[in-house]
């Protein structure tokens, strides 16, 4: 599993690897405690998305695509067929991911930001499928132990399929999927990753990004 040793200021050398942000889950996850989403009104849909479309609770479609003003950091795209699916299996998806993995997220970290949700884009990433999210926590962005010590929670508290702790340049965010046919085992290599170049190579574990 991963592992989240620190020591001296130091980490343990990164194991290079080519594995794909988004790799297709091979087996069925050992996650617990899903929470099934109702998806009718996603069903009955008709016509263009509006930005207040409601995804769960605390979260409306605008704030992972099309842009929205109370998340000026979200990105632009607009909701459309895309990698293989249909709009409202996107929309389904992104609902699923908010309903088991961000309102949780959102109740640990209040101030959460969205920085990136769905991607109109080809390639395998789980952005593109509506299944992941880039979250940013302002308040603790310059605080390299309260962002390890984040990323410790989401490990053993969040039911994803996949976590990646991440930074480039200045910004540090959690990357967050979830997977409705059923996301990865905790165990899996690339369930939990770290990497400090917001990409290849990562680290198979966590550990405390410097600031």
């Amino acid at each position: 599993g991963a592992s989240d040793e620190y020591a001296g200021g130091k980490t343990t050398t990164q194991r290079k690897t080519r594995v794909n942000e988004t790799p297709e889950p091979t087996q069925t996850s050992t996650n617990t405690n899903v929470i099934s989403a109702n998806f009718s009104d996603i069903d009955r849909h008709t016509g263009p998305w509006p930005r207040d479309f409601s995804l769960s609770t605390h979260f409306v479609l605008g704030q992972f695509a099309m842009g929205y003003n109370g998340q000026p950091r979200c990105d632009k795209y607009p909701i459309k067929d895309n990698a293989g699916l249909t709009e409202k299996q996107i929309v389904k998806n992104l609902r699923a991911l908010c309903v088991n993995v961000l309102e949780p997220l959102r109740a640990h970290f209040p101030s959460m930001l969205i920085n990136s949700g769905f991607r109109l884009k080809t390639g395998r990433s789980q952005h593109n499928k509506g299944m992941a999210a880039d979250v940013f926590v302002p308040e603790i962005q310059q605080d390299a132990e309260a962002l390890y010590q984040g990323s410790l929670w989401i490990r053993d508290n969040l039911n994803y399929d996949q976590f990646i702790f991440e930074t480039a340049g200045r910004n540090v965010w959690y990357h967050l999927s979830y997977n409705m046919a059923g996301n990865r085992p905790k165990n899996s290599p690339d369930a939990v990753m770290t990497t400090t170049t917001g990409g290849s190579p990562y680290a198979h574990r966590l550990f405390k990004i410097p600031r």
